[in-house]
């Protein structure tokens, strides 16, 4: 996945400059954040796909639509993933925090 270990690749070397007490937690959110992003990429594809809905049988007269798997999933996932990023925001070092735009433009803010 190319996006995956590009994004992966910039963000270490953006959070380079953390303090090294913060470095572990810094490379375990940037881990869990190329993690989600490879698995959301899988899902908006299945999305694009085949929908958000699907049909469902409860019997034999019950049926429907409802909500897919994949998107409930998708929706988890993302919510993980925007927490990841606060995350990371918080432990920018300084000098990198006034420059925001470079991980802005990583993290696709």
């Amino acid at each position: 996945m190319a996006t995956r270990s590009k994004n992966f690749e910039a963000l270490t070397k953006y959070f380079s400059g953390v303090p090294s007490g913060k470095k572990a937690l810094a490379q375990r959110l940037i881990d869990r954040e190329s993690f989600l992003l490879g698995e959301m990429l899988k899902c908006e594809a299945n999305i694009r796909e085949n929908g958000v809905k699907e049909t469902y049988q409860n019997g034999e007269n019950q049926f429907g639509y409802k909500e897919s798997t994949e998107f409930k999933c998708y929706i988890a996932m993302q919510k993980n993933y925007i927490q990841i990023i606060r995350q990371l925001s918080e432990i920018l070092p300084e000098e990198a925090a006034e420059e925001l735009d470079e991980f802005e433009r990583i993290v696709g803010l």
